[in-house]
């Protein structure tokens, strides 16, 4: 047990027992069946079941009947408030050039009526889908749109100032978008304001610093906002090395390959979390590996865009160098679900693609999007893992699904302690996010047999289909069409 107790029991306010608790702390102890007590938002006692279970009094019990319980995942990098783009007017034959082309008119067209509704739907996915915290990637215009969703989903999230770039990137070729110009007075002014949020210790939404990245910031504008977050303790985040194209753009940019640049220029540490990374040449990697800086794959998005990286992509090599390797969803044009579960089952497929003789596991994965994203975006002390002290952001699993079964366990694990990890393994291959049951944010529940305590799960699909149909009426002759011919009925008239 974490913690020593009185033989009098103690009071709590939650306990978590009969499960199989996966700690991923930095023993990787998996207690089974184990329990885990909360009071006042943090974990006060994690153990065997027969240890904490008797040693408290709690106002609530769960019951996990012998299903996993693991932290909540930590989503590295999200687009929180485009889910009104899902299934809409951006067809899945788009290539990341096209979806650059067309942001502006998207962004353009959006309200912030339009950016909450579409807020509420992704912050509501995210924790249903067992994420208890998101890192925003500056793109969402009013950031108090986001904020007002996530506290009244209950799901905790960092947000960025809006669109800190001053370069065309690979969209220079491109019309900006008429509300947020590329220009560097105007991103400097802004910059830093979100950090307003983190005045409040415990606030359940806070700020970070963010640019956009891929060859649409300015040295002066990238180093301005690395300043601002190491000044004030918080992670430094941007897009990076997507794919050829980008990358190409940040090769003129800066006379060499990007990574090179931003180690010589002294960008590059243990405060930067670049996202996506696909795309870097051999020598990028030392540089990489020697700042001590985190990595946020997003598998399904380098997939959908067919970017390569299943083959060329160095996550898996980096993650093996000790690289701090998280996961992200990115966007829902790029890849659909807010779903760090099919992150990381595509995460474990790549690297058996790349390679047979370095492979990752579900244990890996799990870190990926638990512990790991959990230092990436700079909370490492607070959340990912499952020990006394920090906050009681958990996933409560249910086993009482075909994919969950057979839960041979315990069984295995005594021929064989190598094997240990089965029901992790259907958490990750087979269930993901189907299997989730309960979610805690900060010791509250705001899920509960797969739904949410917190808001009308029915007025929110409500609203973000109104909020969509409104901004695919603006958008007008911007909306695309799709570059297949629409599917027609292939019955032949019949003869008179």
């Amino acid at each position: 047990m974490a913690e020593t107790v009185e033989n009098e029991p103690q009071d709590c306010d939650l306990l978590v027992h009969n499960a199989h608790v996966v700690t991923v702390d930095s023993e990787n102890r998996i207690h089974r069946p184990g329990a885990v007590a909360v009071v006042g938002g943090a974990i006060v006692a994690v153990g065997a079941d027969e240890e904490v279970a008797p040693a408290f009094r709690a106002q609530r019990r769960i019951d996990a009947r012998g299903a996993v319980v693991h932290p909540g995942f930590v989503e590295g990098h999200v687009h929180v408030s485009e889910h009104l783009d899902r299934g809409g007017w951006s067809p899945d034959t788009f290539t990341w050039s096209d979806i650059m082309g067309w942001g502006p008119g998207f962004l353009d067209a959006l309200t912030d009526e339009d950016e909450e509704a579409g807020s509420y739907l992704g912050c509501l996915e995210l924790v249903r889908n067992g994420a208890t915290f998101f890192l925003e990637a500056g793109t969402v215009l009013e950031p108090d749109t986001a904020a007002r969703a996530a506290q009244a989903v209950g799901i905790r999230a960092s947000l960025a100032d809006p669109f800190l770039w001053d370069l065309g990137g690979i969209s220079r070729d491109q019309r900006p978008t008429n509300r947020i110009p590329h220009d560097t007075e105007r991103a400097l002014s802004v910059l830093g304001t979100e950090l307003e949020r983190n005045k409040d210790p415990h606030a359940l939404v806070r700020g970070h610093i963010a640019v956009y990245g891929i060859g649409a910031c300015s040295d002066e504008l990238t180093h301005a906002a690395k300043a601002c977050a190491d000044e004030n303790g918080v992670v430094f985040a941007q897009h990076q090395s997507f794919d050829e194209l980008d990358t190409g753009v940040s090769d003129e940019l800066h006379g060499r390959h990007p990574l090179v640049h931003y180690a010589e220029t002294g960008l590059l540490d243990e405060n930067c979390n670049f996202y996506h990374m696909n795309f870097l040449r051999d020598d990028e990697v030392a540089p990489v590996i020697e700042s001590g800086m985190s990595i946020t794959w997003c598998p399904s998005a380098c997939m959908f865009f067919n970017v390569g990286a299943t083959f060329r992509g160095r996550h898996v090599e980096l993650y093996h160098e000790g690289v701090n390797v998280a996961l992200g969803s990115d966007a829902c044009n790029c890849g659909s679900a807010f779903d760090l579960g099919i992150q990381a089952f595509l995460a474990v497929l790549t690297a058996r693609e790349k390679t047979r003789e370095r492979t990752l596991n579900a244990y890996d994965a799990l870190r990926m999007a638990t512990i790991n994203g959990a230092r990436a975006v700079g909370l490492e002390d607070t959340i990912g893992s499952l020990e006394v002290g920090k906050r009681a952001d958990l996933v409560v699993r249910r086993e009482d699904l075909p994919e969950a079964q057979p839960v041979l366990d315990a069984e295995i694990a005594a021929l064989d302690h190598r094997r240990a990890h089965g029901p992790i393994q259907n958490v990750v291959y087979a269930t993901q996010s189907k299997s989730v049951d309960t979610v805690l944010v900060d010791g509250q529940v705001v899920v509960e047999g797969g739904h949410s305590t917190r808001v009308d799960e029915e007025r929110v699909y409500r609203e973000v289909t109104a909020s969509a149909r409104r901004v695919y009426q603006r958008m007008g002759d911007l909306n695309p069409r799709p570059r297949r011919p629409a599917v027609v009925s292939a019955r032949k008239e019949q003869a008179p």
